[in-house]
């Protein structure tokens, strides 16, 4: 076994380890901080839902744009390079934005303000892949799925 595939083992079981014993904490009732209650996880609104399912889908959908716009940049068509920027921008907030919205962990005002960005990051996504969707469907996926995503977003500042 090389050094490398030493290190991604033992980082993956000590991942593992550590998500197991912290379910196993947060199971275990007797733990002083518990007062002998199992913690209370907060519960999500539908609005707040909604983001965490459209952000993932924003991620999914990015794929499949970001592919489409290195195939056509390849070929010198420079014509896709604003889209990619944006789609690329936009992945890593909805990644964030997800994760955050599904855990729910972070304070509210965090929570609130990260969806706020979300929804700018969408629009921006969404406007540079309009200019592509009559010609590609991988774009107009895209554009759609940070309209919903952005419309998600606003709705949950709203609520």
């Amino acid at each position: 076994m090389e050094r490398r595939d030493f290190m991604k083992t033992g980082l993956a079981g000590a991942a593992v380890g550590l998500m197991g014993a912290s379910l196993a904490n947060a199971q275990d009732k007797s733990h002083p901080h518990h007062n002998g209650k199992a913690p209370v996880m907060p519960v999500a609104s539908a609005e707040l839902k909604k983001v965490a399912e459209t952000a993932y889908d924003c991620e999914r959908t990015a794929t499949a744009c970001i592919a489409e716009c290195n195939r056509v940049l390849a070929t010198g068509e420079a014509s896709m390079a604003e889209c990619q920027e944006a789609v690329l921008s936009m992945v890593s907030v909805c990644a964030a934005t997800a994760a955050n919205a599904t855990m729910h962990l972070a304070p509210e005002k965090l929570l609130r303000q990260l969806v706020e960005v979300c929804a700018s990051y969408c629009d921006y996504c969404a406007d540079a892949c309009e200019a592509h969707a009559e010609h590609y469907a991988e774009c107009k996926n895209c554009m759609e799925s940070c309209r919903e995503c952005s419309k998600a977003c606003k709705a949950y500042l709203e609520a």
